[in-house]
């Protein structure tokens, strides 16, 4: 079987998951976009901070913000195939919330994770997903 690349399922997940959803009632007609980013992260593990610190402070970096948020996971059925796993986060973040879908592949001595992005409004999000996901 032909694994296609990172970049092939990225951009197939991007047009599996890109939508527009309309809610009609009685008196108006709602319409929501979702953007969708892509983006990739690495994680490390870092023993030591203060060299990296250090490094940071060399180069002209400066402290911006710490941030207060609150992560929800939701477990979704595997990809098959042994292909990955995939989940959903939606994190709180004072009003601000964002959906972000996860998919999670081994590569070699490596794990990636794959994510997509999407500002969501409302507040009715964390009650759905409870709801349906558990």
């Amino acid at each position: 079987m032909v694994t296609p690349h990172v970049e092939d399922k990225q951009q197939a997940a991007a047009q599996r998951l890109v939508s527009t959803r309309q809610t009609v009632n009685r008196r108006n007609v709602e319409v929501f976009r979702m953007t969708v980013h892509l983006n990739r992260e690495i994680k490390a593990y870092c023993p030591d901070f203060v060299p990296v610190r250090q490094l940071l402070k060399d180069d002209g970096a400066t402290f911006i913000e710490t941030k207060e948020q609150v992560d929800y996971y939701y477990h979704l059925p595997e990809l098959g195939n042994d292909e990955g796993t995939r989940r959903l986060n939606l994190r709180i973040e004072g009003k601000k919330k964002e959906l972000i879908y996860y998919e999670d592949y081994q590569e070699t001595d490596t794990r990636v994770s794959q994510f997509q992005l999407w500002q969501m409004p409302g507040h009715e999000l964390l009650e759905v997903l409870d709801a349906a996901l558990g």
